[in-house]
């Protein structure tokens, strides 16, 4: 026998069945059957027997809106046989394993003691996109071994009340991507699953898709070990960065991107070589307006977005920030290393600080020291001449620093140190150079006069500069005190004859002033239109002592005065001069 115990080929419209039996040969096709034509039709008490591989009841492509309720199937096939697998159907107590199959229902009170949820395993050969049907499926277990995988939710407004939840399965470094199709995709953003077993589960309200649980796990970092550029999904919360291939530049992307509003990341290098790890921003320079270079092993650096800016919340420099050099001539520090410990024992030693532009040496202090107590001095200048504030600066003692921060355009001094074995020592005969960036110079005219000249005042080396000279011997030899483009400080030659004698100068950029002093011998001054002077001796605020003159060749004893001002010397000089008869009324 072949044919069917009902056989519905084409019929719509509330077509019912109640209380129906069908007792067939094996042979048979099936006990009933909807055909491709049938729609709205009600099975209720169906009985199918069989003692073959029949199926109680089947279903054809295009069979929709069937309810089959109470169905008791004793034969050898399948109780509902769906050909389709379309399931356009409903079923209470009616087929095998599930007894009820169920469309959209409302149910104002559920008590569940037993829950299975349908399951999908997505696992596309070479990744790409996949766009789920979410009314056959609600959980979707997805493996992007093959390549990224793209999860494409529907859009929010097609799927209202739709709870869905994936989860990543597989260990590549492959990420699964939820979006959404035409829209912004879950809480407005594309959601990143980078690890095996990250999960995100999301609900539709019609509007848009919300994420109400998702899990990343503590496998939630990742290791890069290729030179050259890095763009950071975020993703992860940490990313170890080596610089081993060479430098790494780590570009965030923009504060306002979606996937870093509110992220927090962590970025460390991992590898003890050379090369940099510079971290950038897709718009603006960096984290805290700057690019950040981590140059020591576990050198770290961990930001935060706002939505506005990248932030640097917590940053960690290494023992290997330091740097200890000895036997070098020339050294080119380098851009964000905190200190550099000198030593010139081997002979002078010049250090040039990196252009004060470069990212990595933006805002962050630099100290160079001297380390040996040798005469030779280490000079910081810049490369391509010049130095801090414009002018290089010379660390000339044991123990001597100077501390440099660069704004960006030029390098500036935010501290020093002039230690007590900075003071310059002469002793020859002759001329020398007075170095004005020693603030005590110590001259010794033992073998006989010496002249210290001071550089012009408006020298870079000069302005500003307080210079003490001293005379530290005891014989009668004179250390004469000048200046290049004047006669000394404050217009005229300061001898210091005795032991002890001493002058203090300084300079405003044009002239060297005398500020202090102690010496009490002429100094040849002002020349008189008879062809000879008299000379001027220490000044006290403006009050004058020790005034002595020479006349027309004539020397004439030092006659000592407290005066003041200029015309009272004139007249105490008139009235000496008539005193000794040298001038008539």
């Amino acid at each position: 026998m072949t044919g069917c115990g009902f056989f519905l080929s084409a019929a719509r419209f509330h077509n019912s069945f109640i209380d129906c039996e069908a007792n067939l040969h094996p042979s048979a096709e099936a006990c009933f059957r909807l055909g491709f034509a049938t729609d709205e039709t009600r099975i209720l008490n169906f009985y199918a027997e069989c003692l073959g591989a029949v199926p109680g009841i089947r279903i054809d492509n295009g069979s929709q809106n069937t309810s089959i309720v109470n169905l008791f199937s004793a034969t050898g096939g399948a109780p509902i046989w769906d050909t389709t697998g379309a399931r356009k159907y409903q079923a209470v107590n009616a087929g095998f394993p599930l007894k009820n199959d169920l469309k959209s229902a409302r149910i104002t009170d559920l008590k569940i003691e037993g829950l299975t949820v349908e399951t999908t395993y997505v696992e596309l050969p070479a990744g790409g996109p996949y766009d789920p049907d979410l009314t056959r499926c609600t959980t979707y277990l997805v493996s992007a071994f093959g390549g990224a995988t793209t999860f494409r939710l529907p859009a929010a407004a097609s799927a209202n009340g739709r709870q869905v939840r994936i989860k990543k399965t597989d260990l590549s470094a492959h990420a699964v991507t939820v979006t959404e199709a035409g829209g912004l995709g879950p809480d407005g953003t594309a959601f990143v699953l980078a690890n095996r077993y990250d999960f995100v589960e999301v609900v539709s309200n019609g509007a848009g898709w919300w994420v109400v649980a998702a899990h990343r796990l503590a496998l939630n970092t990742r290791f890069i070990e290729t030179a050259g550029l890095f763009e950071p999904s975020l993703a992860q919360e940490f990313y170890g960065i080596s610089g081993a291939a060479g430098p790494v530049e780590v570009r965030l992307p923009a504060p306002a991107a979606p996937h870093a509003t509110g992220r927090k990341v962590v970025i460390k290098k991992t590898d003890a070589g050379g090369s940099a790890v510079t971290v950038t921003a897709a718009a603006g320079t960096g984290p805290d307006g700057r690019a950040w270079v981590l140059r020591a092993q576990y050198d770290g650096l961990e930001v935060v977005s706002n939505g506005a800016a990248w932030f640097v919340v917590a940053q960690l420099s290494n023992v290997g920030d330091v740097e200890y050099l000895e036997g070098e001539s020339v050294i080119t520090g380098k851009a964000g290393r905190a200190f550099y410990g000198v030593s010139a024992y081997a002979g002078p030693v010049t250090f040039q600080l990196p252009a004060p532009g470069l990212p990595e040496a933006v805002g962050k202090p630099m100290t160079i020291k001297k380390l040996d107590p040798g005469p030779d001095a280490v000079t910081v200048t810049l490369e391509g001449g010049g130095g801090p504030e414009g002018r290089p600066v010379v660390l000339h003692g044991a123990y001597d620093y100077v501390t440099v921060v660069s704004n960006g355009s030029a390098w500036f001094i935010t501290g020093a140190s002039v230690p007590i074995h900075s003071p310059q020592f002469v002793e020859n005969t002759g001329f020398f150079w007075v170095a004005p960036d020693r603030p005590f110079v110590f001259v010794s005219a033992w073998n006989g006069p010496v002249q210290a000249h001071l550089p012009a005042p408006s020298d870079p080396d000069s302005v500003g500069r307080q210079v003490t000279i001293k005379k530290i011997d005891g014989q009668p030899n004179t250390v004469i005190v000048t200046s290049a483009g004047f006669e000394g400080p404050d217009g005229a030659h300061i001898n210091l004859r005795k032991y002890g004698d001493y002058v203090s100068v300084v300079s405003n950029g044009a002239v060297w002033y005398e500020v202090a002093g102690r010496y009490d011998t002429p100094v040849t001054g002002w020349v008189n239109p008879g062809g000879g002077g008299f000379n001027r001796g220490q000044f006290n605020s403006d009050e004058i002592s020790n005034v002595g003159f020479t006349y027309d060749r004539d020397v004439v004893n030092a006659i000592n005065y407290r005066l003041l001002g200029t015309r009272d010397v004139l007249r105490a000089l008139i009235l000496d001069l008539k005193m000794k008869g040298v001038l008539g009324d």
